[in-house]
């Protein structure tokens, strides 16, 4: 019982490690908070904070989000991992659909990176209208890939000085495209 006005915790969960991330997604099964953990799993929970599912990466999850990546499939989950994978995989079999290694590439200032390319961010999102959505994907290298629904690259953008983790997606001038802000 809390006070009025406090805040107090409805559960908690045990995770492998620590929790790098979470996520409420949208998932045929229903509404999941997915974790992200360091031990190397995500860890799918139910609104009540029971564990429904875990998927085993076999290196530390970074990051997770999820979202449509083509128009009228089901849900993706998209995970970055210290491992300098991100791994789609399919909401409802949880089987890997498609993994992108982004090149660590020449550091201008390297010590401004993670001196590797694990992954610190996934975002999924339709960036240019066409109704698929792209991954954004933020590694420790000093740049951010946009990679399509199928896991190609589409571009690579040089951040300078520094990893570029804070960011969110929205239509910012109201021409009916989104933009990345951060």
């Amino acid at each position: 019982d809390t006070a009025a006005g406090a805040i107090g915790a409805r559960w908690s969960a045990e995770c492998p490690g620590r929790i790098n991330d979470l996520h409420v997604a949208s998932l045929p099964e229903g509404d999941r908070v997915l974790a992200a953990c360091e031990g190397g799993a995500l860890v799918s929970l139910e609104a009540d904070g029971a564990p429904d599912w875990t998927y085993e990466t076999g290196s530390p999850v970074n990051t997770v989000h999820s979202g449509t990546l083509r128009g009228g499939e089901p849900t993706r989950i998209v995970l970055g991992c210290e491992d300098e994978y991100v791994r789609v995989l399919d909401a409802s079999s949880r089987e890997e659909i498609w993994r992108y290694r982004p090149e660590y590439g020449n550091q201008y200032w390297a010590y401004w990176s993670w001196y590797d390319s694990s992954i610190k961010r996934v975002w999924v999102e339709d960036l240019d209208g066409d109704g698929d959505g792209e991954v954004i994907v933020t590694p420790g290298n000093m740049r951010m890939h946009l990679v399509n629904a199928g896991g190609n690259e589409r571009w690579e953008y040089r951040t300078d000085h520094g990893t570029f983790l804070t960011y969110e997606t929205c239509d910012l001038d109201g021409d009916g495209m989104v933009e990345i802000v951060g």
